[in-house]
């Protein structure tokens, strides 16, 4: 197992702070195996999460307000608009990962 990559995709990572959710169990076996296999830093990813949340917003900001401009999609300031969606949605991304970082910290 070492040197494998993994690509985590945040619905893996919403529904491990969600222990209601029907897939719960599923992703929680797959990403304990996987992290009981020589992975001895728990919180590195969900803090490589979060801390990639911040280009990853600058980018869709910009490409989405580029893009609703050129095409004149939304009649008012879009640019602004697509930067508050933006952000809330980021906001609720970076709360996910924290709550897992808070999980996977509180267990060690």
């Amino acid at each position: 197992m070492s040197g494998s990559s993994y690509l985590v995709d945040t619905n893996i990572l919403l529904r491990l702070v969600q222990p209601d959710s029907p897939e719960y169990g599923t992703i929680r076996q797959c990403t304990d195996r996987l992290w009981a296999e020589g992975v001895e830093e728990k919180w590195a990813v969900p803090v490589a999460f979060v801390v990639l949340l911040i280009p990853s917003f600058i980018l869709s900001g910009y490409v989405e307000s580029r893009l609703l401009d050129r095409k004149r999609w939304l009649r008012y300031g879009s640019s602004k608009a697509v930067w508050q969606a933006n952000l809330l949605s980021y906001i609720c991304l970076a709360a996910c990962g924290g709550l897992a970082l808070a999980r996977y910290v509180a267990r060690s």
